[in-house]
C-alpha cells in the first residue's frame, strides 16, 4: 500500500486524502476508513488524478497497474512507486513479505478483476451489459469459489463520477 510511504514524520506534506481508479480493490476503502482519511474513486486516466491535486484535496494517487504519482511527483511509470518503497523498507527495517503479511493480517487478503473487452460489436456487449447489471444486486452477499477459495460478494455497483471539483 503506498499510505505506508506517509511516514509520520512528513505528514504536514500530504493533505488527508488518496485516490485509485475505479479497478482497485476494497483495500483502499479500509485503509482510509481506519486511518480518518478521504478516498476518491475516479474514472481511468491521469486528468482526474491532476484535478484532485490541484485542488489540494489528494497527495498520492495510484492505479491497478501499480502507475502512482504524488503531489512531489507526478508520473506513473515507477519511480514514485520504487522511492515509496523504498522509503517504506527504510522506515520499517523490514523485508517486503514482512509488511505486506502485517498489512493482510490488519486489512484481510482483497481481490479485485479487471475484464478489458476489445473489437467486441455492440449487440453482444449491450447484452452482457444488461445481465451483468441485472445481476449485480443478486451477486451481493453470495459466496463463489475458486481453486479452493470461497469469496463473499461484499459489493457491486455500476461506477458513476462526478468530479469534485467542477
Amino acid at each position: 500500500m503506498i499510505r505506508h510511504g506517509n511516514n509520520h514524520s512528513h505528514q504536514s506534506l500530504f493533505p488527508s486524502s488518496k485516490v485509485p481508479n475505479v479497478q482497485v480493490t476494497a483495500v483502499r476503502d479500509l485503509v482510509a476508513m481506519k486511518k480518518g482519511l478521504k478516498a476518491y474513486e475516479t474514472p481511468t486516466g491521469w486528468k482526474y488524478f491532476g484535478n484532485l491535486m490541484d485542488d489540494g484535496r489528494i497527495a498520492l494517487c495510484g492505479e491497478e497497474s501499480f502507475g502512482t504519482g504524488s503531489i512531489q511527483i507526478r508520473e506513473k511509470d515507477g519511480i514514485w512507486a520504487l522511492l515509496a518503497w523504498l522509503q517504506i523498507l527504510a522506515v520499517k527495517r523490514k523485508s517486503v513479505e514482512e509488511i505486506v503479511k502485517e498489512h493482510w493480517a490488519e486489512y484481510g487478503r482483497n481481490v479485485f478483476t479487471r475484464y478489458d473487452y476489445e473489437n467486441v460489436e455492440s449487440r453482444g456487449a449491450n447484452l452482457l451489459m444488461t445481465f451483468l447489471e441485472a445481476s449485480m444486486n443478486a451477486s451481493k452477499g453470495k459466496e463463489l469459489s475458486a481453486n479452493g477459495v470461497t469469496y463473499k460478494v461484499a459489493h457491486t455497483d455500476n461506477f458513476e463520477y462526478t468530479d469534485p471539483c467542477g
